[in-house]
Protein backbone atom coordinates (compact mmCIF):
# COMPACT_ATOMS: atom_id res chain seq x y z
CA UNK A 1 0.00 0.00 0.00
CA UNK A 2 0.91 3.63 -0.03
CA UNK A 3 -0.09 6.88 1.71
CA UNK A 4 0.23 10.48 0.06
CA UNK A 5 -0.75 13.43 2.08
CA UNK A 6 -1.73 16.43 -0.04
CA UNK A 7 -2.41 19.92 1.23
CA UNK A 8 -4.86 22.07 -0.36
CA UNK A 9 -4.65 25.72 -0.18
CA UNK A 10 -6.51 28.88 -1.35
CA UNK A 11 -6.23 31.00 -4.18
CA UNK A 12 -7.00 34.01 -2.10
CA UNK A 13 -9.57 37.10 -3.58
CA UNK A 14 -9.59 39.46 -6.53
CA UNK A 15 -10.54 43.29 -5.70
CA UNK A 16 -12.20 44.76 -8.70
CA UNK A 17 -13.52 48.63 -7.95
CA UNK A 18 -15.77 49.91 -10.76
CA UNK A 19 -14.77 53.41 -11.94
CA UNK A 20 -11.18 53.60 -12.63
CA UNK A 21 -8.04 54.69 -10.16
CA UNK A 22 -8.51 58.30 -10.76
CA UNK A 23 -11.90 60.43 -11.03
CA UNK A 24 -13.30 63.91 -11.03
CA UNK A 25 -16.70 64.72 -9.33
CA UNK A 26 -18.84 67.71 -9.12
CA UNK A 27 -19.84 69.00 -5.85
CA UNK A 28 -23.49 69.10 -7.10
CA UNK A 29 -23.23 65.22 -8.11
CA UNK A 30 -23.66 61.86 -6.92
CA UNK A 31 -21.12 58.99 -7.30
CA UNK A 32 -20.77 55.73 -7.15
CA UNK A 33 -18.43 52.92 -5.45
CA UNK A 34 -18.92 49.81 -6.84
CA UNK A 35 -16.65 46.59 -6.01
CA UNK A 36 -19.37 44.20 -6.40
CA UNK A 37 -17.12 42.94 -9.62
CA UNK A 38 -14.97 41.78 -6.82
CA UNK A 39 -14.64 38.02 -6.57
CA UNK A 40 -12.71 34.55 -4.37
CA UNK A 41 -10.17 33.35 -6.94
CA UNK A 42 -11.13 29.70 -6.14
CA UNK A 43 -14.75 30.36 -6.76
CA UNK A 44 -15.25 32.86 -9.47
CA UNK A 45 -18.60 32.49 -10.17
CA UNK A 46 -19.48 33.36 -6.59
CA UNK A 47 -20.53 29.41 -5.65
CA UNK A 48 -18.36 29.35 -2.39
CA UNK A 49 -19.57 28.52 0.61
CA UNK A 50 -19.33 31.67 2.46
CA UNK A 51 -19.55 34.67 0.36
CA UNK A 52 -17.16 37.94 0.22
CA UNK A 53 -16.92 40.52 3.15
CA UNK A 54 -16.55 44.33 2.26
CA UNK A 55 -14.61 47.04 4.37
CA UNK A 56 -14.03 50.47 3.02
CA UNK A 57 -11.90 53.46 3.88
CA UNK A 58 -11.68 57.19 3.24
CA UNK A 59 -8.78 59.50 3.63
CA UNK A 60 -8.14 62.95 2.28
CA UNK A 61 -4.99 62.41 0.03
CA UNK A 62 -4.64 66.48 -1.08
CA UNK A 63 -4.02 68.88 0.24
CA UNK A 64 -3.65 67.32 3.75
CA UNK A 65 -2.86 63.37 4.04
CA UNK A 66 -4.77 61.46 6.24
CA UNK A 67 -7.50 63.94 6.86
CA UNK A 68 -11.12 62.37 7.29
CA UNK A 69 -13.08 62.27 4.81
CA UNK A 70 -16.81 63.14 7.26
CA UNK A 71 -19.06 61.01 6.88
CA UNK A 72 -17.34 58.89 3.94
CA UNK A 73 -15.01 57.80 6.81
CA UNK A 74 -17.14 55.17 7.62
CA UNK A 75 -18.91 53.28 5.26
CA UNK A 76 -21.01 50.17 6.08
CA UNK A 77 -19.70 46.86 4.83
CA UNK A 78 -21.59 46.00 1.46
CA UNK A 79 -20.14 45.56 -2.14
CA UNK A 80 -21.29 48.84 -3.18
CA UNK A 81 -21.85 52.77 -2.30
CA UNK A 82 -24.00 55.74 -4.31
CA UNK A 83 -22.89 58.65 -2.26
CA UNK A 84 -23.11 62.47 -2.65
CA UNK A 85 -20.47 64.52 -3.23
CA UNK A 86 -22.21 67.60 -0.93
CA UNK A 87 -20.35 65.90 2.00
CA UNK A 88 -16.87 66.64 0.42
CA UNK A 89 -15.22 69.94 -0.18
CA UNK A 90 -14.27 70.83 -3.70
CA UNK A 91 -10.53 71.56 -4.40
CA UNK A 92 -9.67 68.32 -1.74
CA UNK A 93 -8.57 64.67 -3.47
CA UNK A 94 -9.63 61.34 -1.77
CA UNK A 95 -8.58 58.18 -1.25
CA UNK A 96 -11.28 56.05 -1.15
CA UNK A 97 -10.15 51.96 -0.46
CA UNK A 98 -12.21 48.78 -0.53
CA UNK A 99 -11.12 45.69 1.28
CA UNK A 100 -12.32 42.52 0.21
CA UNK A 101 -11.63 39.26 2.02
CA UNK A 102 -13.06 36.08 2.02
CA UNK A 103 -14.23 33.73 4.42
CA UNK A 104 -10.30 32.11 5.07
CA UNK A 105 -9.77 36.20 5.94
CA UNK A 106 -8.00 36.44 2.85
CA UNK A 107 -8.03 39.79 1.43
CA UNK A 108 -6.95 42.19 -1.31
CA UNK A 109 -7.71 45.77 -2.15
CA UNK A 110 -8.23 48.37 -4.62
CA UNK A 111 -8.50 52.41 -4.06
CA UNK A 112 -9.70 55.24 -6.15
CA UNK A 113 -8.46 58.84 -6.06
CA UNK A 114 -11.58 61.11 -6.05
CA UNK A 115 -11.03 65.02 -7.10
CA UNK A 116 -13.69 67.21 -6.05
CA UNK A 117 -14.31 70.26 -8.30
CA UNK A 118 -17.06 72.95 -7.81
CA UNK A 119 -18.18 73.33 -11.47
CA UNK A 120 -20.63 71.02 -13.35
CA UNK A 121 -18.22 68.39 -15.18
CA UNK A 122 -19.11 64.97 -17.25
CA UNK A 123 -19.13 62.00 -15.49
CA UNK A 124 -17.02 59.15 -16.39
CA UNK A 125 -16.96 55.34 -15.57
CA UNK A 126 -14.16 53.16 -16.79
CA UNK A 127 -14.81 49.03 -15.96
CA UNK A 128 -12.27 47.55 -14.02
CA UNK A 129 -9.50 45.09 -16.33
CA UNK A 130 -9.17 41.91 -14.25
CA UNK A 131 -4.93 40.72 -14.07
CA UNK A 132 -1.82 41.80 -16.08
CA UNK A 133 -3.37 42.03 -20.21
CA UNK A 134 -1.68 39.80 -22.81
CA UNK A 135 0.12 41.69 -25.42
CA UNK A 136 -0.84 39.35 -27.46
CA UNK A 137 -4.42 39.66 -27.42
CA UNK A 138 -6.87 42.79 -27.90
CA UNK A 139 -7.34 45.32 -25.15
CA UNK A 140 -11.00 46.67 -24.76
CA UNK A 141 -11.42 49.47 -22.02
CA UNK A 142 -14.80 50.09 -22.04
CA UNK A 143 -16.44 53.17 -20.71
CA UNK A 144 -19.25 55.15 -20.28
CA UNK A 145 -19.93 59.06 -20.29
CA UNK A 146 -22.69 61.22 -18.89
CA UNK A 147 -23.32 64.56 -18.66
CA UNK A 148 -26.07 66.90 -18.45
CA UNK A 149 -24.50 68.93 -21.26
CA UNK A 150 -23.33 68.35 -24.84
CA UNK A 151 -20.08 67.16 -24.30
CA UNK A 152 -16.90 66.10 -26.12
CA UNK A 153 -14.46 63.31 -25.03
CA UNK A 154 -11.37 61.50 -25.98
CA UNK A 155 -8.88 59.24 -24.97
CA UNK A 156 -5.17 59.84 -24.22
CA UNK A 157 -2.05 58.03 -23.02
CA UNK A 158 0.95 59.05 -21.91
CA UNK A 159 3.08 56.47 -22.51
CA UNK A 160 2.18 55.52 -26.23
CA UNK A 161 0.73 57.94 -29.03
CA UNK A 162 -2.51 56.08 -29.49
CA UNK A 163 -2.82 57.69 -32.74
CA UNK A 164 -0.21 55.92 -34.41
CA UNK A 165 -1.26 53.72 -37.38
CA UNK A 166 -2.80 50.28 -36.47
CA UNK A 167 -2.85 50.88 -32.64
CA UNK A 168 -6.19 51.11 -32.81
CA UNK A 169 -8.31 48.98 -33.81
CA UNK A 170 -10.91 49.32 -36.60
CA UNK A 171 -13.76 50.36 -35.83
CA UNK A 172 -12.56 51.83 -32.52
CA UNK A 173 -12.62 55.16 -31.72
CA UNK A 174 -10.60 57.54 -29.79
CA UNK A 175 -13.36 60.17 -29.19
CA UNK A 176 -16.54 61.00 -30.11
CA UNK A 177 -19.39 64.04 -29.06
CA UNK A 178 -21.28 63.21 -26.09
CA UNK A 179 -25.19 63.35 -26.22
CA UNK A 180 -26.95 65.28 -22.91
CA UNK A 181 -28.53 63.42 -20.92
CA UNK A 182 -27.50 59.83 -22.22
CA UNK A 183 -25.24 57.14 -20.94
CA UNK A 184 -23.13 56.94 -23.79
CA UNK A 185 -19.87 54.06 -23.97
CA UNK A 186 -16.51 55.33 -25.66
CA UNK A 187 -14.75 52.25 -25.78
CA UNK A 188 -10.88 52.01 -26.84
CA UNK A 189 -10.05 48.86 -28.48
CA UNK A 190 -6.29 48.38 -28.84
CA UNK A 191 -5.05 45.52 -31.80
CA UNK A 192 -2.65 42.57 -30.64
CA UNK A 193 0.72 43.74 -30.18
CA UNK A 194 0.02 47.48 -29.71
CA UNK A 195 1.30 47.36 -26.51
CA UNK A 196 5.06 46.57 -25.09
CA UNK A 197 5.60 43.25 -22.86
CA UNK A 198 6.84 44.27 -19.16
CA UNK A 199 5.12 47.98 -19.26
CA UNK A 200 2.83 49.69 -17.21
CA UNK A 201 0.40 52.08 -18.92
CA UNK A 202 -2.10 54.71 -17.62
CA UNK A 203 -5.09 55.50 -20.17
CA UNK A 204 -6.82 58.77 -19.29
CA UNK A 205 -10.41 59.49 -20.48
CA UNK A 206 -11.36 63.21 -20.24
CA UNK A 207 -14.73 65.07 -21.42
CA UNK A 208 -15.85 68.44 -21.17
CA UNK A 209 -18.82 70.30 -22.33
CA UNK A 210 -18.72 72.16 -25.09
CA UNK A 211 -20.07 74.97 -23.43
CA UNK A 212 -17.83 76.17 -20.31
CA UNK A 213 -19.30 77.49 -17.52
CA UNK A 214 -18.32 81.34 -17.35
CA UNK A 215 -15.07 81.74 -15.42
CA UNK A 216 -13.52 78.71 -15.75
CA UNK A 217 -10.76 77.10 -17.84
CA UNK A 218 -11.17 73.75 -19.86
CA UNK A 219 -8.59 72.37 -17.20
CA UNK A 220 -10.59 72.99 -14.64
CA UNK A 221 -14.21 71.90 -15.99
CA UNK A 222 -12.74 68.23 -17.74
CA UNK A 223 -14.09 65.05 -16.23
CA UNK A 224 -11.16 62.58 -16.15
CA UNK A 225 -11.23 59.12 -15.62
CA UNK A 226 -8.13 56.78 -15.42
CA UNK A 227 -6.70 53.40 -15.42
CA UNK A 228 -3.17 51.82 -14.72
CA UNK A 229 -2.48 48.67 -16.32
CA UNK A 230 0.47 46.38 -16.76
CA UNK A 231 1.28 44.27 -19.44
CA UNK A 232 2.34 40.65 -19.27
CA UNK A 233 6.22 39.68 -19.50
CA UNK A 234 7.42 36.34 -20.66
CA UNK A 235 9.73 34.50 -17.59
CA UNK A 236 13.77 35.37 -18.16
CA UNK A 237 16.98 34.18 -17.13
CA UNK A 238 16.18 30.43 -17.29
CA UNK A 239 18.73 27.68 -18.78
CA UNK A 240 17.82 24.51 -20.46
CA UNK A 241 19.99 21.67 -20.27
CA UNK A 242 19.77 18.48 -22.64
CA UNK A 243 21.68 15.34 -22.13
CA UNK A 244 23.88 13.41 -23.49
CA UNK A 245 24.43 16.09 -26.10
CA UNK A 246 24.87 13.10 -28.83
CA UNK A 247 22.90 10.11 -29.27
CA UNK A 248 21.31 7.27 -31.55
CA UNK A 249 18.07 8.70 -33.23
CA UNK A 250 14.97 6.53 -31.91
CA UNK A 251 16.99 4.85 -29.39
CA UNK A 252 18.83 6.83 -27.24
CA UNK A 253 17.12 8.92 -24.19
CA UNK A 254 17.41 12.31 -24.13
CA UNK A 255 16.92 14.16 -20.63
CA UNK A 256 15.66 17.59 -21.01
CA UNK A 257 15.92 19.69 -17.89
CA UNK A 258 14.93 23.30 -16.89
CA UNK A 259 15.77 25.92 -14.37
CA UNK A 260 16.01 29.17 -12.91
CA UNK A 261 13.36 31.15 -14.48
CA UNK A 262 12.14 34.33 -12.98
CA UNK A 263 8.72 36.23 -13.27
CA UNK A 264 6.19 38.01 -10.79
CA UNK A 265 5.51 36.13 -8.17
CA UNK A 266 1.75 36.62 -9.06
CA UNK A 267 2.12 34.72 -12.29
CA UNK A 268 3.70 31.42 -10.26
CA UNK A 269 3.02 28.60 -10.89
CA UNK A 270 5.00 28.49 -13.98
CA UNK A 271 4.56 25.90 -16.44
CA UNK A 272 7.03 24.15 -18.98
CA UNK A 273 6.65 22.30 -22.72
CA UNK A 274 9.71 21.25 -24.34
CA UNK A 275 9.60 21.06 -28.35
CA UNK A 276 11.88 19.71 -30.94
CA UNK A 277 12.51 20.21 -34.51
CA UNK A 278 14.71 19.39 -37.49
CA UNK A 279 15.19 22.40 -39.95
CA UNK A 280 12.03 24.23 -39.86
CA UNK A 281 11.08 25.75 -36.30
CA UNK A 282 7.19 25.74 -37.28
CA UNK A 283 7.34 22.26 -38.20
CA UNK A 284 7.83 20.63 -34.51
CA UNK A 285 7.33 18.17 -32.37
CA UNK A 286 5.80 18.26 -28.27
CA UNK A 287 8.21 16.35 -26.36
CA UNK A 288 6.54 17.12 -22.79
CA UNK A 289 3.25 19.00 -22.92
CA UNK A 290 3.09 21.88 -21.20
CA UNK A 291 2.94 21.17 -17.28
CA UNK A 292 4.50 22.46 -14.09
CA UNK A 293 7.21 20.06 -14.31
CA UNK A 294 10.80 20.93 -15.36
CA UNK A 295 12.18 17.76 -16.98
CA UNK A 296 11.08 15.25 -19.59
CA UNK A 297 12.84 12.41 -21.13
CA UNK A 298 12.59 11.56 -24.93
CA UNK A 299 13.64 10.36 -27.84
CA UNK A 300 14.12 12.52 -31.04
CA UNK A 301 13.92 11.89 -34.52
CA UNK A 302 17.25 11.91 -36.91
CA UNK A 303 18.44 15.36 -38.54
CA UNK A 304 19.47 16.29 -41.77
CA UNK A 305 22.70 15.05 -43.35
CA UNK A 306 22.78 18.23 -44.54
CA UNK A 307 22.66 19.99 -41.22
CA UNK A 308 24.87 17.74 -39.62
CA UNK A 309 22.11 15.60 -37.97
CA UNK A 310 21.92 18.41 -35.66
CA UNK A 311 18.67 18.69 -34.51
CA UNK A 312 17.00 21.63 -32.12
CA UNK A 313 15.43 21.59 -28.80
CA UNK A 314 13.31 24.13 -27.57
CA UNK A 315 11.47 25.30 -24.20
Amino acid sequence: SALVTLKVGSSGVKALLEGGQRRMVSEMDTFQLDASASYDIDYPNGDGDDGLTFEWSCVEQKPTLGRSCGAHSELPGRASHHLSATNLIRGRTYLYQVFVSNSLGQRDAQHVLLTVTEVKIPLINIRPVDGKVDVAGRLVLESVITGSNASRAAWYSDEIDLAEDLRVAQGSSLDAAVRPGVNMPLNLVLNPGALAPGVTYVFRLMAHFDHMPAGFSTTEATGIGEITLKTNAPPSGGELDVFPLEGQALNTSFVLKTRDWADDVEDFPLEYSFKMYILNAADFTVLKAKSEITSATAIMAQGLESNDFFVTTVL
